[in-house]
């Protein structure tokens, strides 16, 4: 994501709410970019009392296990994936960024602009508010940011790969798993071990009984274009007429009223 208008300090992107154990650290790490090695930015962290970033519930004041431990460039392979301590080792409400939240002690830099390296990756590993005599100072929540911090024209960062884990994590991203979005392509041969089922009766596939020779599918959810479909008789030997469109199938048989299987497959949807 590109974060950054050209001219103002301080924006960024937040999380949405996320729910923490207290007493565990947590480890986040991002790639950045920008055109300019002058381009800072940093993270940020809001912390809440109640488990649901109730803004009127904010923690405003970090308290010392709030501290980032092992922040800055975390290079992979190309350095033994090593952690190495920062002068920025330090979590402090707002600081300069009217963002309403903790910030590392001092902007961030990228060492080297426009390119994808090992200095790209940044890992910090932190602990929440947790002052136990009050409640109000125990962390639940918390909503992590990823901000640009440089008021000045062509002040865009580019950040990518954001993880956060608890404890911690690898450097080696893998994807997110698939998430069931309605429209998913396999590449490649799909292999199914034992049923291929519909999500609905006749959603491409069902039976229907001719009335008058004739008989039309509607299909639950229509295609975007016309399938292509196949049919035959179940009670003879008979030829089948099939007039699919997007949204229905025209059968046509002779016989009148036998009964009849069809298939509709998408060409491509």
């Amino acid at each position: 994501m590109r974060v950054g208008d050209g001219a103002t300090a301080g924006l960024g992107v937040n999380s949405a709410c996320i729910q923490v154990d207290s007493t565990r650290e947590y480890t986040l790490m991002f790639r950045v970019a920008s055109a300019s090695t002058s381009n800072n930015f940093r993270p940020g962290f809001r912390f809440y009392w109640d488990a649901n970033c109730t803004e009127a519930d904010r923690i405003t004041t970090a308290s010392s296990n709030a501290r980032v431990l092992a922040p800055v460039n975390y290079d992979g392979t190309s350095n033994s994936t090593g952690n190495w301590q920062s002068t920025n080792a330090s979590l402090t409400y707002n600081n300069g960024i009217t963002c309403n939240c903790n910030v590392t002690g001092a902007d961030w830099q990228v060492s080297t602009a426009n390119a994808w390296t090992p200095t790209r990756n940044f890992g910090i590993v932190f602990r929440v508010p947790n002052a136990f005599s009050l409640s109000t100072t125990v962390t639940h929540s918390m909503r992590v940011m990823l901000l640009e911090n440089t008021a000045a024209a062509g002040n865009f960062v580019y950040f990518d790969d954001a993880v956060l884990s608890m404890g911690p994590v690898t450097p080696d991203i893998r994807n997110a798993p698939v998430r069931d979005s309605g429209s998913s392509a396999v590449y490649g041969s799909l292999a199914v071990s034992q049923h291929l089922n519909q999500g609905a009766t006749g959603q491409f596939a069902g039976t229907v009984a001719l009335v008058g020779g004739t008989a039309t599918v509607t299909f639950p959810t229509p295609f975007a274009s016309t399938p292509v479909c196949v049919a035959n008789d179940q009670s003879a030997i008979a030829t089948v007429k099939v007039t699919p469109s997007a949204s229905a199938l025209t059968l046509t048989q002779a016989s009148g009223t036998d009964t009849i299987n069809w298939l509709c497959i998408g060409n491509p949807n």
